[in-house]
């Protein structure tokens, strides 16, 4: 197994706002908690070089450039220079522009790279002439991208790291992992067993089931059978399909959930101005936007035991023959700053 360890980025996007201060609402919190970012330092190169590598559900690609969805901020940039590597090769394998980069101009590579092989980060191992897609030279800070996308087409004729390192037997099987340690940092695992990742493992827990897919695309996320709000069989929706994208740290639920909640729960609190609804746009810059619904409450009028009365949200997937329960409480529900509480 290869094991990197990794974090979320911690920009400031609300200027002199912070998340304790007064003023910080639900549209703060929104900007906050979309398009998170996770990355990890990966040593590259013989000598090695660090390069910050960004971990992206938007593509399948392993790339090292001046990409369009790089964080421009300097904390997260890294230069990398193929000359300074002695294991350092182009490789003729593949030959396509990339409309990410900045300059589309590049070539397919292979360098040695350095990866932990246990849990605990204590063994390190080179694995050398690992692929990856190298932008047009640069003087330039860059970054890298780990793609987690699911394989389609265009990844067939690119590097994916998981497959490209499966393909040199540095692993057993295509599966990875994101293991978190809390909301900020973890592992990203390629290569591994449940068993040898998860304490006190019971493969009986297990449960299988299919992925979604719409128009014959299939994404990372389950088929949801339905939702039931609290324990009174109060059901929301049904099959719904959903997608499990590591670049948000909230749920985005839909409308019927968002007026259902409102009337069950929230309504008392609006009527008495201790919850407010923030509309968000995600995109305003764009014709089609995303706008988005977040309630936040005042904390010295909205405490524990309030929250403590809000139902459960249970999520079951699987067929009509063989479902499982997954149900968050109000713990996963809120978070709570100096201030208020944000509706998750």
């Amino acid at each position: 197994m290869m094991i990197f360890p990794f974090n979320r980025v911690t920009l400031n996007k609300n200027g002199f706002i912070t998340k304790d201060s007064p003023e910080y609402n639900g549209t703060h919190f929104a900007i906050d908690n979309f398009n998170t970012k996770l990355y990890t330092q990966m040593k590259i190169g013989n000598p090695s070089q660090k390069v910050k590598v960004l971990l992206s559900s938007e593509t399948c690609a392993f790339k090292i450039g001046k990409y369009k969805n790089c964080i421009y901020n300097d904390e997260y940039l890294s230069y990398y220079n193929r000359n300074k590597s002695n294991d350092f090769t182009f490789t003729p394998l593949y030959s396509m522009s990339d409309q990410e980069c900045y300059d589309e101009q590049g070539s397919t590579a292979e360098d040695t790279i350095y990866a932990y092989t246990d849990i605990n980060l204590e063994n390190e191992s080179q694995f050398k002439r690992v692929g990856f897609y190298l932008g047009s030279d640069t003087n330039d800070k860059l970054c890298g991208i780990i793609g987690l996308e699911m394989d389609n087409i265009i990844c067939q004729r690119i590097y994916n790291i998981i497959k490209h390192s499966k393909s040199k037997e540095y692993i057993d099987n295509y599966k990875f992992m994101l293991k978190y340690k809390n909301i900020n940092e973890g592992l990203f695992i390629i290569g591994g067993e449940l068993k040898d990742v998860v304490e006190n493992y019971d493969e009986r827990k297990n449960f299988l089931t299919k992925l979604t897919t719409r128009a014959g695309i299939y994404k990372w996320g389950v088929e949801i059978t339905k939702i039931i709000l609290g324990e009174k069989n109060d059901t929301i929706d049904y099959s719904l399909p959903s997608e499990i994208n590591n670049d948000l740290t909230f749920i985005v639920a839909g409308p019927q959930y968002f007026m259902h909640i409102n009337e069950s729960f929230f309504a008392e609190y609006f009527n008495k101005g201790i919850c407010t609804i923030y509309l968000y746009d995600n995109n305003p810059e764009l014709k089609l936007s995303e706008k988005y619904n977040v309630i936040e409450c005042i904390k010295d009028k909205f405490g524990k035991n309030d929250i403590s009365k809000f139902p459960n949200f249970n999520i079951y997937i699987g067929d009509y023959y063989k479902q499982k329960k997954f149900s968050l409480d109000y713990n996963d529900l809120f978070t709570e700053n100096h201030y208020k509480y944000f509706f998750n």
